[in-house]
């Protein structure tokens, strides 16, 4: 054969190699980033669960603590000799509870885990039996329901959260 011939060979073959290892590269690199962006994704997820608990903790908390004024209020002003049925909380309070149970409504749904997640709205419940009761006794029942379910929320809430570090 030509030289000529040997030449053109040489070059097309030297363009297939070129092309094929472009498109190998690119493949590499378009996969590398693919998985980078799952990694930051997973990562931007993990940190949104770990600030949605930790606002969560904070907000049990408040949100416990004015149901715990709010008990007391209720205890003091029945044993002070008003009727169960007509004591009403002062506004700031009553506010201020409005204002958690919202706070709490946005959090629980936030809350990727299922379980934690019910365990939240159960202490929710125990903390509406407690200050929405009819009788000083049911709200004795419901603020000691409240403790217990914060007793078994807790651990589970900081066990959650150290899962996301």
């Amino acid at each position: 054969m030509d030289s000529a011939v040997w030449g053109l060979i040489g070059t097309v073959v030297g363009a297939m190699a070129s092309i094929c290892t472009t498109a190998l590269t690119q493949y590499n690199a378009t996969r590398l980033q693919r998985r980078a962006n799952e990694l930051e994704r997973a990562e931007r997820s993990r940190g949104f669960q770990r600030e949605t608990i930790l606002q969560l903790q904070d907000a049990l908390l408040d949100s416990g603590r004015l149901a715990t004024r709010a008990h007391m209020h209720d205890v003091s002003a029945f044993r002070l000799g008003q009727n169960w049925a007509e004591i009403r909380l002062p506004d700031d309070l009553d506010e201020a509870i409005r204002l958690g149970n919202k706070k709490l409504s946005i959090l629980i749904e936030r809350l990727n885990d299922d379980e934690c997640r019910q365990r939240v709205v159960m202490f929710r419940l125990a903390m509406s039996r407690c200050t929405g009761a009819q009788s000083e006794a049911e709200s004795n029942e419901g603020f000691v329901e409240m403790s217990s379910q914060w007793e078994q929320l807790s651990p589970n809430l900081g066990q959650l959260l150290r899962a996301y570090y």
